[in-house]
């Protein structure tokens, strides 16, 4: 596994069904929330959310996501998706995966990226994805910009080197939602849009 992949992003073991109730509850009120995926033991994934009082709870999810971030609400989750859990459904693309339901909608035209970073701005009207797009010699990789829910998507940087080192990574976008924050050769990088 990549470290730079980690954003608030965990990989770790069990599963532990809970009740819509409980869900509910923690998603009205929660401080913080995690992704947890482990392959080795029942391949089971789920979001912990933790609220202001009482005990965490454990959100199963329907599908595996590799690289993925919360919507600014907390209350769903976006990230590529790699099937279910149990590999019996496959789903390539971008995902997002509302937490109270666990509803995943695709986000149209993704099916065909490669994510090593993404990031969501604060009125959720943009999705930035650090990788690539396309395959051969059609493949471009760098820095797209995905409107939604439309799924319309432009390349905002670029590089000639699609490895996930040489990529951009810990994408972040401001408040106002108008930088964007990455890593990239070990130093934090801006891009004003």
């Amino acid at each position: 596994m990549h470290g730079a992949r980690q954003l608030s992003v965990a990989f770790l073991a069990g599963l532990i069904g809970t009740g819509n109730f409980a869900i509910a509850q923690a998603l009205d009120d929660y401080l913080a929330a995690n992704y947890f995926v482990n392959f080795a033991d029942s391949g089971s994934v789920e979001v912990r959310l933790f609220p202001r009082e009482g005990k965490e709870v454990r959100v199963p999810l329907p599908v595996t996501l590799g690289s993925a971030t919360f919507s600014p609400d907390g209350k769903s989750m976006y990230g590529a998706a790699h099937g279910s859990p149990d590999r019996t459904v496959r789903i390539r693309g971008i995902v997002r995966v509302e937490l109270k339901t666990a509803q995943v909608t695709p986000v149209p035209g993704t099916n065909d990226f490669d994510v090593w970073s993404l990031a969501i701005s604060p009125d959720e009207r943009n999705l930035v994805v650090s990788g690539s797009s396309g395959a051969g010699a059609g493949r471009r990789c760098g820095v797209f910009e995905l409107a939604l829910p439309s799924g319309a998507s432009k390349q905002i940087l670029t590089t000639s080197d699609c490895r996930y080192k040489a990529g951009w990574s810990q994408l972040s976008i401001s408040p106002d939602g108008h930088r964007l924050l990455a890593l990239r050769d070990g130093r934090l990088r801006a891009h004003q849009s």
